[in-house]
């Protein structure tokens, strides 16, 4: 047993209180972040529900530029209506973080991605841009969807195409007009179909392998009582009543 007389107790108990008065922990300052593109900074354009043809990657650094590991980075479609395939992303030995693919939208036109530094310290964030085209001619809309005329009569088909979304196809292969039976009915390239005889026929309407056929029927003009001109619209018809009553314009 050993015994702590005052002269032997006098130096450790200054040593206690100097330690107790000088020492301290060091807490190192926040690291100041910021965030660049590295690939995928350039805007592409391409169809609509379509993969980006670079993955839309970014780096995050440290003020000094060196790369910053186990960062939290999120990745937010901002405009567009497109997905990522991973939304949460923390950054490897390099830095580096991407969202592992991009699909656009279904809808054409611009779309957009953002990617943020998830932090107390900083907002930093990098914006992702490209642009959605629509898709091959999926359908082809036409006005009227059937025709019902008389001899000599005239109708024009107004013909339009939209990919599989909806999105009109404009400025890809023009409609192209065909009769199934002419001796019916003819129609031009500009889809005016012409009455020739009565009967029944189909316009087809084809862009590319794409088709639409609309039913045509031709009448002939019928004889009977009272057959009168009237005035609709400022517009001349001519008006047969048949004698049981039916009616033809």
């Amino acid at each position: 047993m050993i015994r702590l007389t005052p002269a032997r107790l006098a130096p450790l108990l200054g040593l206690l209180s100097t330690l107790s008065c000088t020492s301290s922990v060091a807490v190192p300052d926040p690291v100041a972040l910021n965030i660049e593109i590295v690939t995928g900074g350039t805007a592409l354009t391409q169809d609509v529900n379509t993969f980006a043809a670079t993955v839309p990657t970014a780096r995050v650094v440290d003020g000094t530029g060196a790369p910053v590991a186990n960062v939290r980075v999120v990745f937010l479609v901002t405009r567009g209506a497109g997905a990522v395939g991973t939304s949460d992303v923390f950054t490897d030995a390099y830095g580096i973080a991407n969202p592992i693919s991009w699909r656009y939208g279904t809808r054409a036109g611009a779309q957009q991605l953002s990617a943020a530094i998830v932090s107390a310290t900083t907002d930093a964030r990098v914006t992702f841009t490209g642009t959605a085209v629509p898709g091959p001619t999926a359908t082809i809309g036409v006005e009227p969807a059937s025709i019902a005329l008389r001899v000599a009569g005239t109708r024009t088909i107004i013909a339009s195409t939209v990919d599989a979304y909806g999105n009109p196809t404009a400025g890809g292969p023009t409609a192209t007009f065909t009769s199934l039976d002419p001796a019916i009915a003819t129609v031009s390239n500009t889809g005016l179909v012409t009455a020739i005889s009565p009967g029944a026929t189909t316009i087809r309407v084809s862009v590319g392998a794409v088709l639409r056929d609309i039913p045509v029927s031709v009448g002939d003009r019928p004889t009977g009582l009272n057959v009168t001109s009237t005035v609709l619209g400022n517009d001349p018809y001519g008006v047969a009543v048949r004698n049981d009553g039916l009616i033809y314009v």
